[in-house]
Formats: C-alpha cells, sequence, structure tokens
C-alpha cells in the first residue's frame, strides 16, 4: 500500500478518492493506513459518501472534496422520506471548504426517467458509439441494469423479482423526488463543482455517456435554485481550484492555456445555450464539434 501511495504522488497526482460507505470493503485497519499514508504525502482526499454521516466522516478526515451531495429516497432503498441536512452540518460543511461534486444527473439518466428521444439527438450520436447508443435500447440491458443496480440498492431483494421491482422504485415519480432532495442538497456557500458521476451506475449505465451528459448536469444544477453564475463557475474555475490546476485552466486570462467554448447564446439568461456550441478551442487551436470528431478519428488511425 505504501508503494501504491509513492507511486500516486511520483505521478504528480493531486491526491486519492476513497469511498466512505459501510459497503465499501475496506476494513478499518486499512482505511486508517490508507488515510495516514495519504496524510504525510500532502496528497488531497477526493470522498465518495452519499449520506450526512459518510460526509461527516470525511470532513473530520480533511477531505478537499466530496463526490456527490447526500443522496436518499425510495428509489435508493429507503422505506422512509429522507431526512433534511442538520443546520449544524450545513454550516460545518460551508466552513470547511471542502467541494461537492455535483451528480445530479445520476437520477435524471436511471431507467424510468430518461428520455429515451434524446437517442436520436444528433449531438449525442455525434460524440456517443452506435453500440452504446444500441446497448440503451436494447430490453434485455435494460433487464440486466434492474438486476445489478436493484442488487447493489435493495440486496435484500430476490433475483427472481428485481426486475419487477423498476415498476415500484424506479418511477418517474420517485425518481423526480429523489433528484429534488439531491438538489435541496446542494446549499449555497459550499463551493460546487460540476461533475455527472458518469458512466454510474458501473457497468450498466444505459443513459449515461461521459461528456453528453455534462450541458445535462448544468442544467439540472440551476434547476436546483443554484444561480447561473455560480453553475458557470462550478463547470470551470472551481474545478480547477479542485484539482490544483488553477494556474493553468479554469478562467479567460493572460498566461493560462487557450480553452475555450464559444456557444451560440448567453448562458447566464439560458444555461441551455451550452448545448449550441459553435467552437472550441484547445490550446489555442479552435474547430467546430465535427471538426474535433474528424480531428479525433484521424490521431487514432495514426
Amino acid at each position: 500500500m505504501e508503494a501504491k501511495l509513492d507511486l500516486i504522488r511520483s505521478l504528480g497526482a493531486p491526491g486519492i478518492k476513497m469511498a466512505f460507505e459501510p459497503t465499501s470493503g475496506f476494513s478499518p485497519e486499512l482505511r486508517r493506513a490508507i488515510l495516514d499514508g495519504t496524510a504525510r504525502r500532502n496528497l488531497a482526499l477526493f470522498v465518495h459518501a452519499t449520506t450526512e454521516a459518510a460526509q461527516r466522516e470525511a470532513l473530520d478526515w480533511g477531505a478537499r472534496a466530496i463526490m456527490h451531495p447526500v443522496l436518499g429516497g425510495r428509489w435508493h432503498g429507503d422505506l422512509l422520506a429522507p431526512r433534511d441536512l442538520s443546520d449544524e452540518f450545513v454550516a460545518r460543511m460551508k466552513a470547511s471548504g471542502a467541494y461537492q461534486v455535483t451528480t445530479l444527473s445520476l437520477l435524471d439518466t436511471w431507467p424510468g426517467h430518461f428520455d429515451t428521444a434524446l437517442l436520436d439527438d444528433p449531438g449525442l450520436g455525434l460524440v456517443v458509439p452506435a453500440e452504446e447508443r444500441a446497448t440503451a435500447r436494447d430490453p434485455a440491458a435494460l433487464r440486466a441494469f434492474a438486476d445489478d443496480v436493484i442488487g447493489w440498492a435493495m440486496p435484500w431483494m430476490p433475483h427472481t423479482v428485481r426486475p419487477l421491482a423498476l415498476d415500484w422504485v424506479w418511477t418517474r415519480a420517485n425518481l423526480d423526488a429523489g433528484l429534488a432532495y439531491s438538489g435541496r442538497n446542494l446549499r449555497p456557500g459550499v463551493p460546487l463543482v460540476v461533475g455527472t458521476d458518469a458512466p454510474s451506475p458501473w457497468p450498466y449505465a444505459l443513459f449515461h455517456f461521459h461528456g453528453w451528459q455534462t450541458p445535462r448536469e448544468i442544467e439540472l444544477v440551476g434547476a436546483a435554485g443554484i444561480p447561473p453564475m455560480d453553475v458557470l463557475l462550478a463547470a470551470t474555475r472551481r474545478p480547477a481550484e479542485m484539482l490544483g490546476i488553477a494556474a493553468d485552466v479554469g478562467t479567460v486570462e493572460v498566461g493560462k492555456r487557450a480553452d475555450l467554448v464559444v456557444v451560440r447564446g448567453d448562458p447566464l439568461a439560458d444555461l441551455r445555450a451550452l448545448r449550441r456550441v459553435a467552437w472550441t478551442i484547445r490550446d489555442g487551436i479552435a474547430h467546430t464539434p465535427v471538426e474535433w470528431m474528424e480531428v479525433g478519428s484521424m490521431e487514432r488511425i495514426d
């Protein structure tokens, strides 16, 4: 373990990610050894935690960032309505300076909620391989999703009835309620970072696509009541700060890398403008989305 932490440090990684959940599989002794080794090497701690108790523990260990807001609801196997966050915890989260990664689109892309008409969107077709889109339309893949993920959320449920839980648990109403609860747990004053958790839950993420899901995540964060400017900061400056690379990227300044996105419209007036990409500029080189995909194809061939 010590050798692995030394390797992480030597590669210049900003930190490590750990799960602070009862089902994470780490014994208390192993987890303490990892955390102590991380602190000695000045590596940042990024924590997967979806409950208030787990996020409290993450703050105890000085986490730089927490992946996910507090989650809960019937979709998650909860029989009772989830409790609102305590005022004391919210105040502590704000005072800690820890970043929180949003991941609202996790629920937006689960069966029972996802609008399959989006699979016909030309933009999605540009960046998502045909095999992934075909899998997303496959009823057998949906059954596999139900069996595996319901088994994760509700391990007490027999295999034979797991597919039926789609009709009981992952209804649009339940997922909407879970999405609203998660959105309420993104609090003003906590530095937010836009992140989708794609592809999650692994490995049956039928509709949760890398890259394409980010504009939707931004829209969901805005719908949760976060002001548009704060949402844009959560997608640009704050991720760079969280990863320790703000000297190079994250804002438009002289001396930083010319990585820019030019969109049609004003995202401060309508966050959906971020879907209308005219140009993407990488290291000062500008292409349209179609041109970038062609450039990428040529690079793979080379």
